[in-house]
């Protein structure tokens, strides 16, 4: 398990940059690989009234434009509320979207009106054997074993979705029957590959791994799955290598284009290569990723171009709420507080929501304007009661005013609401430290061994985001995990003034002590409610590469002890 860890932990980098999407489950995430075939696949089109915009939801599906196209979709089920395979599309289009429930009643609305339209009925196996529902699973199960009956086309599919749910009911080795057949009747599927990889990667066995990896036909979604796993291995060379391949094979792939410039910037990151790459996702208006190249700009000291092309990406579309966030963080990355309260408050004017109250209340309690900052989480939890954010800014208004106790509860409450909130878990994480180390005191280590489970939801692409590498190899330090730490550490890459205290803290005889001094020296990295943290989140969180093949929430399914997972990821 060490030899893995080693390699694995690798993929921490100096530099990264954010991809605003969601994480995107394997068991949905491919089902657009040959999304030109499922959408002509002999069906009768759609009335002409439809048809264009029928063909632009089935371009963006193709180009993997999620959002867009479930837009497209609706569109035209508005108009032809019956029309089977715009129902399918949707559903795959929500599905890769995170949005099961949505997605399950769109194919399942398909598969009642026609039980042998198979490829819906597998897709909707791959929804259904993700719920928390032991029912739905073994349905989920039912459906896949109807394709394997009439030998249909999408066997492969079918028995991947068998692998999950025998994974879920801890029947591994049936499981991995079944990968095996799922790769044995199609040798280039990449759904049951990345999940057999994933396994062996749990389980230490890198080589078996590497061969199953390297085993696969060529091909352009092949060619990117490869590239993942070189690059969650840490070998970025070779992932830089194979994203070209999956680039030149189909340049219409925009993920393919990402990749490739974040591994090119993980080894260089003033790769002229790199900024080309994102310079033309930029002027191609790719909008998931052309505001990357903004941030790649900002990383570089560029401030002023990044934040004048962040700016013009708000202006096209100021409604567009990502575009909104980042330009309002550059701004406070930047100095220019005024202006950012300004964009809020300009956009509260037309859009008022929970979020922008509370990013708002967040800028105020950061500049002293308590009674401002509790009016605006007043009127944003009046909008949106459950909004993480505004836990998170009632959290930081109850450490300004040294109500501790009631700022810890918040940031809980602020993950109970959305567990994938970061600043939220690494200001709890910080807490924490701060409170068993006050003083200089040396920390009960099993006390704080039992925190380290507050990094077990930190998706792992986002475990590249420097504060979070150096903040958990000071919560391992802390733990007694001295030697883990220092791996953690210098694996990572990491230089500046955070990572030479994170250093001498290594060497240090009473790490509490040294962890006090930093954070009285000011480190962002372990004061709670830092003042640039929460903006630094949002320019940089999600952070990192895209997955599409490799689904980390399966982890929960595969037998592999949990200590053993965290290490890995």
């Amino acid at each position: 398990m060490a030899s893995v860890s080693h390699a694995m932990r690798n993929r921490n980098i100096k530099y990264s940059f954010a991809l605003a999407v969601p994480r995107i489950p394997l068991c949905v995430a491919l089902w657009c690989l040959s999304v030109c075939y499922l959408a002509g696949c002999g069906r009768s089109a759609a009335p002409n009234s439809g048809a264009a915009t029928l063909d632009r939801g089935r371009a963006l599906l193709a180009q993997r434009d999620y959002g867009q196209a479930a837009t497209e979709f609706s569109r035209v089920l508005q108009q032809q509320p019956d029309n089977v395979e715009t129902h399918y599309l949707l559903g795959v289009a929500l599905a890769n979207l995170h949005r099961n429930q949505e997605a399950f009643d769109e194919l399942n609305r398909v598969v009642q009106a026609n039980e042998n339209y198979r490829d819906a009925r597998v897709q909707l196996s791959h929804v259904m054997v993700r719920y928390p529902s032991q029912q739905y699973v073994t349905w989920a199960g039912d459906w896949a074993e109807k394709e394997l009956a009439v030998k249909g086309p999408y066997m492969a599919d079918a028995h991947a979705a068998l692998a999950i749910r025998d994974f879920r009911r801890q029947h591994s080795d049936t499981a991995r029957d079944h990968l095996a057949q799922a790769l044995k009747l199609q040798p280039g599927n990449v759904r049951a590959a990345a999940l057999l990889t994933l396994d062996q990667l749990v389980h230490g066995d890198l080589a078996s791994a590497r061969r199953t990896v390297t085993s696969l036909p060529s091909g352009a979604e092949v060619s990117e799955f490869q590239g993942e796993f070189y690059r969650l291995i840490g070998d970025t060379a070779a992932a830089a290598e194979r994203f070209r391949e999956a680039h030149r094979l189909a340049p219409g792939l925009s993920e393919a284009a990402a990749n490739l410039a974040d591994s090119l910037v993980a080894h260089d990151a003033t790769s002229a290569e790199a900024e080309s790459i994102l310079q033309s996702l930029y002027a191609a208006h790719i909008q998931r990723f052309e505001h990357l190249h903004a941030l790649h700009l900002m990383r570089l000291g560029r401030s002023a171009e990044g934040l004048k092309e962040l700016e013009e990406l708000y202006n096209r579309n100021p409604a567009d709420a990502l575009p909104r966030m980042r330009y309002f963080a550059a701004l406070v990355e930047t100095g220019q507080n005024d202006t950012a309260e300004k964009v809020l408050s300009k956009d509260l004017t037309v859009r008022p929501n929970g979020r922008t109250y509370a990013l708002r209340a967040t800028l105020r309690a950061r500049t002293s304007r308590i009674a401002g900052a509790r009016a605006d989480i007043l009127t944003g939890s009046s909008l949106d009661p459950d909004r993480p954010q505004l836990y998170y800014a009632r959290a930081l208004i109850g450490n300004v005013s040294g109500e501790f106790a009631q700022s810890q509860a918040d940031l809980n409450e602020a993950l109970r609401a959305d567990s994938t909130f970061l600043p939220a878990r690494l200001d709890l994480v910080r807490t924490i430290l701060a409170q068993r180390t006050a003083g200089g005191a040396t920390p009960d280590s099993a006390a704080m061994r039992s925190t380290l489970h507050l990094f077990d939801e930190i998706p792992p692409a986002s475990s590249r985001i420097p504060s979070v590498v150096l903040l958990r190899s000071w919560l391992l330090l802390a733990s007694g995990e001295r030697e883990l730490a220092e791996r953690n550490f210098r694996e990572s890459g990491l230089e500046g003034p955070d990572a030479v205290t994170l250093g001498r803290a290594l060497t240090s005889a009473n790490p509490g002590q040294t962890l006090e001094a930093a954070r009285k020296g000011g480190s962002a990295v372990l004061t709670p409610f830092a003042s640039r943290s929460l903006m630094t989140d949002l320019l940089e969180f999600p952070a990192g590469p895209v997955f599409l093949a490799f689904d980390f929430t399966l982890l929960d399914y595969l037998d592999a002890p949990k200590s053993a997972k965290w290490l890995v990821f």
